[in-house]
């Protein structure tokens, strides 16, 4: 009986110390582990502290750039515009008759200033900006005569130029604002496309090719409202031929045409990115 009292209390005594030792052991455990855990946990906080602060960092540098470059792209569209004014409000003043209503050559003081506004800005203007602007710079230099008797006749009308440089202006406003966050208010940068097309066809002569265009796409005399409307009406035309014009000058490596192959990247671009809206192009 001894005996027997004594095994059973021994084996109740030696449950309860593995009971006891398997609750330490696991409590300890237990707690290693969050110790291991909170000590992970804080280095990942660390870690994504650092992170936020480095993509915070990044955020407020990009906020400046950005809000510089807009600041410098607002400075450098409203030089361009006022410099693009000034020269077609001088031009009417000094190179107008009203009598005769005879247009004179742009004069030179107010378009060699366009041209330095626009060099100095022109790393703040889009592609877009760039082209609409040289159109304006080159329709100037159009209205000064001509020697060159393979010239189309509306490259000496400085009528036709002062007319267009005119119509132009609300066009570039529109898309001045439109690079300024503002809503535009039309097709400003498919006219420009139009018109800038046409008239590069227009102005160079590669008989090999077409150039410059008959038929269609032919100018003569058009004002810029009307090469418009017509370049709408054939743009299927205008496009292919200005691809096909873009080929030639890559297949015959005609780097003296640079420019011209620059504009017809950026006739093309501009064309395939503002599709016609319904009801076709407005003069």
């Amino acid at each position: 009986m001894d005996m027997l009292t004594s095994l059973l209390y021994g084996g109740v005594g030696g449950t309860v110390v593995v009971w006891l030792l398997r609750n330490w052991i696991a409590e300890r455990l237990k707690r290693a582990i969050q110790h291991e855990y909170a000590a992970k946990l804080e280095t990942l906080k660390a870690d994504l502290n650092a992170r936020l602060s480095a993509v915070a960092h990044d955020y407020e540098i990009h906020q400046l750039r950005t809000s510089l470059f807009f600041e410098h792209r607002r400075l450098a569209l409203a030089a361009v515009s006022s410099a693009i004014v000034k020269m077609r409000d001088q031009w009417i003043a000094e190179g107008y008759d009203f009598e005769t209503q005879v247009v004179d050559a742009v004069p030179q003081e107010p378009r060699n200033r366009l041209r330095s506004v626009f060099y100095e800005q022109q790393l703040f203007l889009d592609r877009v900006s760039v082209a609409a602007v040289e159109l304006v710079i080159d329709t100037a230099q159009r209205s000064f005569p001509s020697d060159d008797d393979n010239v189309g006749e509306y490259r000496r009308d400085a009528d036709s130029a002062l007319e267009q440089i005119t119509y132009l202006l609300p066009l570039l406003a529109d898309v001045f604002r439109g690079r300024l966050g503002l809503e535009p208010s039309g097709d400003a940068e498919r006219r420009l496309g139009l018109l800038g097309a046409i008239q590069l066809l227009n102005h160079y002569h590669f008989q090999d090719i077409g150039l410059p265009p008959k038929g269609d796409l032919e100018l003569d005399a058009d004002r810029a409202a009307d090469a418009v409307v017509k370049a709408e009406k054939h743009v299927g035309s205008l496009l292919a031929k200005l691809k096909e014009f873009r080929t030639y000058l890559r297949e015959h490596n005609l780097g003296v045409f640079h420019a011209a192959a620059t504009d017809i990247e950026r006739y093309i671009e501009i064309l395939e990115a503002h599709p016609a809206p319904a009801g076709g192009v407005a003069a």
